[in-house]
C-alpha cells in the first residue's frame, strides 16, 4: 500500500514538472484573457479547423518569395515538451478557451494582422576595402648558370596589399595596391604590386529584418485606433481591420558579402636591395636592365580573416656579374667591366595570411 501511494506520488510530481517544463517554453506566454486552467488555449483558423493545446503566441515576419508576410508563431504542447509551428496571420482567426469564463460565456479574442512600416534606407552597399598580410614562398624551379645569376629552387617573401577605392568598379572586382619583400639566394628585392580580383559569387543580396513595436507577443480584443507611424517611415500595406496592440518596421538593408572565391592578376616593378651586383650600373649593356613581375591566381578569404591562394608568377631578374671576356678598361689597374644578366624566372606561388575586409 506504502509503495503504491510513493509510486502514484512519483507519477504526480513528474506529470507536474513535465507539465511545468512544457508551460515554460512558451516565448509569450498564454493569451491571458483566454487560456484555461490547465495554461492552453486554442487557435481557430479561417477554414473552421481548430489547434489545442497552444501554450503560447506571437507575431512574426517571413519572406514568402514577393514580400514579407505577417505570421503568428504558436507554441504546442507535444507530449513533455512543445514545438512550434507558423501560420499566416490571415489565416488565423482568433484564439479561445473551451472553458467557461467568469460570466459563464467561453472567451474568444479576434486575431488580426497589424500595420507594416517600411524603413527607407539611404545608405549605400558596403565596399569591397580590405587589408591583406601574406608570406608568399615560391618554388622557383633549379639555377644551373655558371655564375648563380637565377634564384635557387625556393624563394621567400612577405606582402601586404591594400584596397580602399571601395565598389569603384563594381560588385564583382577590386582593386588593390601594395608591395613587399623577396629573398632569393642571398639577394634582397622589393616588390611594389598593383592587383585585380575578380570575384565571383559577389552578387548583392538584399535582407529584410523585421521588429514588433513595442513587441511581438501583443494582440488586442479586435481592431483598435489608428497606430501612429514611425518618423521617416511609409506604410507599405494596409488590411480592413488591423490590430493596433502593436506595429511592424521592416527594414530592408543590401548586404554584399567579400567572402568567396576570386582570381587575381597582378604586376609591377621590382626593386633591389643592397646586395653585391645589384642596380643598373655600371654595366657594359646597361639599357638591358629592368625588373618587373606578372601574375595571376586564385584565392579564398576564410573563417572571416584568412586567406589561402594560389598562383603563377613570372619575374625578370637582373644581377650584374664581372665581365670575364671584357678587355680591361683604359687605364689599367684592378677596374673590371661589368655586364648585366638577365634572369626570366617562372614561378609556383603560395599565399598564406590574414585577410581584414571593412
Amino acid at each position: 500500500m506504502i509503495h503504491g501511494v510513493m509510486l502514484l506520488i512519483s507519477f504526480l510530481v513528474l506529470v507536474s514538472i513535465s507539465r511545468a517544463q512544457g508551460d515554460s517554453c512558451g516565448p509569450c506566454g498564454p493569451v491571458s484573457s483566454c487560456t484555461g486552467a490547465d495554461g492552453t488555449f486554442v487557435v481557430s483558423l479561417r477554414d473552421g479547423s481548430t489547434i489545442g493545446n497552444v501554450l503560447s503566441a506571437r507575431r512574426g515576419v517571413r519572406d514568402v518569395g514577393i514580400g514579407a508576410e505577417q505570421t503568428v508563431i504558436l507554441t504546442i504542447r507535444a507530449g513533455t515538451g512543445c514545438r512550434d509551428t507558423t501560420l499566416p496571420v490571415t489565416k488565423v482567426s482568433a484564439f479561445s478557451s473551451g472553458q467557461l469564463g467568469l460570466d459563464g460565456q467561453p472567451c474568444s479574442m479576434p486575431v488580426l494582422p497589424v500595420r507594416e512600416f517600411v524603413v527607407p534606407s539611404d545608405k549605400e552597399p558596403p565596399p569591397f576595402n580590405f587589408l591583406e598580410v601574406t608570406v608568399n614562398p615560391a618554388y622557383t624551379g633549379g639555377d644551373e648558370s655558371r655564375r648563380e645569376v637565377g634564384p635557387s629552387t625556393f624563394a621567400y617573401g612577405a606582402e601586404a596589399l591594400i584596397s580602399p577605392f571601395g565598389s569603384i568598379l563594381g560588385h564583382r572586382m577590386a582593386l588593390a595596391l601594395g608591395g613587399g619583400v623577396l629573398l632569393e639566394r642571398d639577394r634582397l628585392r622589393f616588390p611594389v604590386i598593383g592587383q585585380l580580383r575578380i570575384r565571383f559569387g559577389a552578387n548583392p543580396r538584399t535582407t529584410t529584418r523585421s521588429r514588433f513595436v513595442p513587441g511581438p507577443c501583443l494582440f488586442s480584443e479586435g481592431a483598435q485606433g489608428a497606430t501612429s507611424a514611425p518618423t521617416g517611415a511609409l506604410e507599405r500595406t494596409s488590411y480592413p481591420l488591423m490590430d493596433s496592440a502593436s506595429y511592424v518596421v521592416v527594414e530592408d538593408s543590401t548586404v554584399i558579402e567579400d567572402q568567396g572565391l576570386h582570381i587575381w592578376l597582378e604586376g609591377g616593378p621590382i626593386f633591389n636591395g643592397g646586395f653585391d651586383g645589384a642596380g643598373r650600373t655600371p654595366s657594359i649593356n646597361a639599357d638591358d636592365y629592368g625588373q618587373y613581375l606578372l601574375g595571376a591566381g586564385v584565392g579564398l578569404p576564410f573563417a572571416d580573416i584568412f586567406f589561402v591562394g594560389l598562383g603563377y608568377r613570372f619575374m625578370r631578374l637582373n644581377v650584374r656579374t664581372p665581365c670575364e671576356i671584357c678587355p680591361p678598361p683604359l687605364g689599367g689597374g684592378d677596374d673590371k667591366y661589368f655586364v648585366t644578366n638577365t634572369t626570366e624566372v617562372h614561378s609556383v606561388v603560395l599565399k598564406l595570411g590574414v585577410h581584414l575586409p571593412w
